[in-house]
């Protein structure tokens, strides 16, 4: 019995030691193992101080390689979100360059296409006020000047109120 397991204790010559026993039941014999503390400590120490380095390594690996990843992600989140500013500013010339081969990738192509396409409406939208405004100021010109002669009276005299609607 007190052998079985792992303890320290003294030595018979007085010196500190880390002792594993088993009992041997088919002789009715034990067996003691006994280690000098300094090298069963040393031992523990080192290999408790590479697991501390592996420990740190995996650690540092792990935030570099976090920060890898969230710029590859964030990086093209905000490349577009510039875009977006350009497009709010009516500037649609420069479209969003993002290489990422993933889907992230596919949605700035899209935004491309979808800046192209409000571009192109811009520039119908800028047609069309061109020539609706050139359309009407033709007979805005005429109407100007048919009123002009009706308020200098050469079609006949005209009332003071027929002439402030006119004027208006």
């Amino acid at each position: 019995r007190g052998l079985e397991g792992q303890r320290r204790y003294y030595n018979t010559f007085g010196e500190e030691v880390v002792a594993a026993g088993s009992l041997l039941h088919n002789f009715g014999w034990g067996v003691i193992a006994e280690w000098p503390k300094e090298d069963a400590d040393r031992i523990f120490n080192t290999v408790r101080d590479q697991i501390l380095v592996v420990l740190f390594v995996v650690l540092i690996a792990t935030v570099v390689t976090s920060v890898i990843l969230a710029n590859r992600i964030v990086g093209p989140i905000k490349a577009l979100e510039k875009g977006t500013q350009l497009v709010a500013q009516g500037k649609f010339d420069e479209p969003v360059q993002i290489a990422t081969k993933d889907e992230i990738e596919d949605l700035g192509v899209a935004f491309n296409k979808m800046m192209a396409g409000l571009k192109q409406l811009e520039e119908l939208k800028d047609e069309f006020v061109f020539i609706a405004a050139h359309e009407l100021r033709t007979p805005v010109t005429a109407i100007k000047g048919y009123l002009s002669m009706v308020m200098d009276g050469d079609a006949g005299p005209v009332s003071d109120s027929v002439k402030e609607f006119i004027h208006k």
